[in-house]
């Protein structure tokens, strides 16, 4: 796990425990750091993440009577446990998985952050515990078995599931959720407690005004911003030409110009573009590059160049990806690197916070209908047909169709033995359907959408030893925004209502009201139809995958893809199944 960590290496090894660490050096850069521990050396920290309000922190703790001998913002966690115990991590406004090892109770404690930017992953094998921030880490216990989790397969080619449950891709390893704890007492009992849950936040306030709620939405945004800027090494962003990312960046330029932040000599923009392909966003990108006087550093990712390094790709990413997206962030990444940028924001989240997808019109439509605001559900139903959505598929949804390829496309007798799953799953999918838009945020939020995209990106960026910091999951700001009404997330034709209000007066207009929604994407549809012979050929032998995946359909849906007739969503379920045949081929060849 070197590449998570290039700078300093730790190491602790005693009798009952053995433990170690690599460090990404951001604040405080001095060697020879870690462990940290309290005054008395009986608590030690194994850390990788940022407490962004650490200087908050110490000064509490040094009132409290705590001795601080670095200026690290992990020395803050020590401390806080010392002084709090377990729901000091309440307290914590930042990204982290790390482990304290009480050296007198001889307890192990493990946290992860509210929304799991920061990945923790264990296993038990020999009456012995084992944790790491990879896979590939566990992977070497002696003893464990390369042994797919079929359930989470399943969950993976039916509905693009990834990362929405404690099981991983391999039986037998499993994660700590986000928003949890966990202690491994001395007798060995592993005790995991929830702190912190978007569903038990309190329900929406229905009467904030647009101008009240856009003023606070604004104000937490650009604080969020401020604190992710703390670091002792250069701060780049990433860029689409979007909403979100365009905000961070135009926020970054206000706060050097008015606060004199220090972000080196020029902000760093990195985007990835796809030159005469209809989802490139390279002009908008470039405007606010040049409006925020930013230095932009585009990459040119293709599909050749994709399948050439997918097998790095899903080394990298340990388990299934639902999309070649995950491709055009893998080429920003290898960009920040070469230009030694090593701090890198983005907007992940924003989309879910704020109610950003084009889907969410149809919850939100549903919402209003069901509450008998039937002329308000027309009005909102029409002002969205812009968005290239059909009304039809606002009102009705496309599922049925889709869910019938879906199943066709796995192995029978794998079907057969899912089957009380795939109920399940049709009750899970109908709940969504039926459900109010806040309730289906709260659960992108916590399961579905938004697990997938942090994994995503915090496998990409520590491949090439880059920190990502995500100011849309800043929990203040989440919370805030979990407490509006609906009609402040989508409104008149609107995504991100609120959001857009916010950004008045730092964003330029044609970012600010732009319509179309992109984002980090690739031309997945043609890719496919472009590689589909090198994806003949490489799965002429022996599928490992046949024990999943129907043969024969699958080869239906590659020539499909050949000729360039293959519809968006079936995109998605070929490429579930080609990625699920290389994960198996990397990391279960004996299967």
């Amino acid at each position: 796990m070197k590449h998570r960590g290039p700078d300093e290496d730790a190491y602790f090894m005693n009798t009952k425990a053995a433990f170690g660490m690599t460090r990404l050096a951001i604040i405080d850069l001095r060697k020879g750091l870690y462990p940290l521990r309290n005054e008395d050396g009986t608590l030690l920290l194994f850390y990788n993440g940022e407490i962004y309000n650490f200087a908050d922190l110490r000064s509490q703790l040094t009132l409290a009577g705590h001795k601080f001998r670095s200026g690290t913002d992990g020395e803050a966690i020590v401390h806080a446990f010392e002084e709090w115990g377990p729901e000091c991590v309440k307290k914590f406004n930042g990204m982290w998985a790390f482990a304290i090892w009480d050296t007198k109770k001889e307890e192990l404690f493990l946290s992860r952050d509210h929304f799991g930017i920061k990945p923790l992953y264990y296993t038990i094998r020999d009456n012995c515990f084992f944790y790491a921030s990879e896979i590939r880490a566990l992977l070497s216990v002696p003893g464990m078995k390369r042994e797919p989790n079929e359930k989470a397969i399943y969950d993976y080619l039916v509905d693009g599931r990834v990362d929405h449950m404690e099981e991983t891709f391999f039986a037998g390893i499993y994660r700590l959720m986000p928003a949890h704890y966990a202690t491994l007492t001395h007798s060995g009992t592993l005790k995991k407690t929830s702190y912190w849950s978007i569903d038990r936040l309190p329900s929406e306030v229905e009467t904030t005004p647009l101008a009240e709620a856009s003023e606070r939405v604004r104000e937490l945004f650009v604080d969020a911003v401020r604190l992710r800027l703390t670091s002792d090494v250069p701060v780049g962003t990433c860029l689409s030409g979007g909403l979100d990312s365009s905000s961070i960046v135009a926020t970054i330029s206000q706060l050097k110009n008015e606060e004199k932040k220090s972000i080196g000599k020029r902000l760093q923009t990195f985007s990835a573009c796809f030159l005469a392909d209809p989802i490139d966003e390279s002009s908008f990108a470039n405007l606010v590059a040049k409006a925020a006087n930013a230095e932009q550093n585009p990459v040119y990712p293709s599909a050749n160049e994709f399948w050439l390094e997918i097998q790095e790709l899903i080394r990298t990413q340990e388990e299934p990806f639902i999309s070649s997206s995950v491709y055009a962030q893998w080429k920003i990444m290898q960009s920040v690197r070469s230009n030694h940028v090593t701090v890198l924001l983005d907007g992940q989240g924003g989309d879910e916070v704020f109610a950003g997808y084009i889907e969410y019109f149809k919850p939100y439509i549903s919402g209003l209908l069901r509450r008998h605001k039937v002329l308000t559900g027309l009005k909102e139903a029409i002002k969205s047909l812009d968005l290239t959505f059909p009304l039809i598929l606002l009102l009705v949804g496309t599922g049925g169709r889709f869910d019938k390829t879906n199943r066709r496309i796995l192995n029978t007798e794998f079907a057969a033995r899912f089957a009380a799953r795939r109920s399940e799953h049709r009750v899970s999918n109908m709940l969504d359907s039926d459900s109010s838009l806040s309730t289906l945020l709260r659960n992108d939020i916590a399961r579905f959408t938004l697990p997938g995209l942090l994994r995503y990106e915090d496998k990409n960026s520590m491949h090439f030893s880059i920190e990502t910091r995500l100011p849309f999951l800043d929990p203040r700001l989440v919370e805030y925004v979990d407490s509006l009404p609906v009609h402040l997330k989508i409104e008149g034709g609107w995504t991100k209502r609120v959001f857009r209000e916010a950004m008045e007066g730092i964003l330029p207009k044609e970012i600010q009201w732009r319509r179309s929604k992109i984002g980090f994407v690739t031309p997945q549809e043609s890719w496919l139809s472009e590689l589909a012979n090198n994806i003949g050929i490489l799965f002429s032998a022996k599928m490992l995958s046949s024990k999943f995946v129907n043969p024969n359909a699958f080869t239906e849906l590659l020539s499909v893809a050949k000729k360039k007739k293959l519809p968006v969503l079936q995109s998605g379920i070929l490429w579930r199944c080609i990625c699920l045949e290389l994960w198996l081929r990397e990391f279960c060849p004996d299967l």
